[in-house]
């Protein structure tokens, strides 16, 4: 279970760096809905933003996630 984790996390930071200002919804979409809820997409967000990975930009449903500045040069 902790290998489909890190792939889910490696597909949404794939996402998020091919389009950047992305909201949870889209990145939702661009997986196969049959496979993963909104909900686990939603608390792998939550895991990246926890480890600084990703940004967010806005608030509530207009939330918007990007790449962190200083991962990026990393990634």
């Amino acid at each position: 279970m902790a290998k489909l984790k890190l792939i889910l996390e490696k597909e949404i930071l794939e996402y998020i760096k091919n389009f950047p200002n992305c909201s949870s919804k889209e990145i939702h979409n661009s997986i196969d809905n049959n496979v993963v809820s909104f909900a686990t997409i939603k608390r792998t967000i939550q895991i990246l933003l926890d480890k600084n990975l990703i940004e967010t930009k806005g608030r509530g449903k207009a939330t918007k996630y990007l790449i962190n500045k200083g991962f990026e040069v990393l990634y």
